[in-house]
């Protein structure tokens, strides 16, 4: 059962506690309805997990990745953004910890055409899978290790379906 679902029925029958007691309804049935609301209410929290943070890197400004960033969240990851090294001095690269916040459990790294270089030390600062989404790309999945890559032509759910392989491949 959706945690939504217990969520709201919980919160329903507390408001039927609330009316059986202005209505001076008996106690028994204000103290069962009571006793339910808190079961359907307990059982919502204990359900509660809090989504998993990923690292998106190098998204430049006036690109339109929505799509992607939907695609993402409905997959059930918080995204905290970081503009890499192309468009700011990377910490890691002078040695300095990355100001990302949270705990990422992947880096999904924006790879522009025209970008030269290696990508960003994401992966390797946190020691968490990377993904590298290449732009203007059809390129197929690759997946090596903990690292893997993919074309953002193919769409923003190729990216989300590589970033699941990538997460069930990674070592932990």
């Amino acid at each position: 059962m959706k945690r939504e679902y217990l969520l709201y029925g919980g919160v329903v029958v507390l408001f039927g506690v609330v009316v059986l007691w202005a209505t001076d309804a008996p106690v028994e049935a204000t103290a069962i309805a009571a006793a339910v609301a808190l079961v359907l209410l307990l059982a919502a929290a204990v359900l509660v997990r809090p989504a998993p943070t990923l690292l998106v890197v190098g998204e430049r400004a006036g690109e339109d990745l929505e799509a992607l960033h939907r695609e993402l969240r409905r997959d059930g990851f918080d995204l905290e953004m970081c503009p890499g090294p192309e468009n700011s001095s990377c910490p890691v690269l002078s040695g300095k910890p990355c100001p990302a916040h949270g705990d990422p459990v992947a880096a999904v790294v924006i790879r522009h055409p025209d970008q030269k270089g290696a990508l960003a030390p994401c992966g390797e600062a946190f020691r968490i899978a990377e993904l590298a989404v290449e732009e203007g790309s059809n390129r197929e999945p690759e997946l090596v290790g903990r690292y893997s890559r993919v074309g953002l032509e193919r769409g923003p759910e190729a990216v989300g379906d590589a970033l699941d392989r990538l997460l069930s491949n990674a070592p932990t």
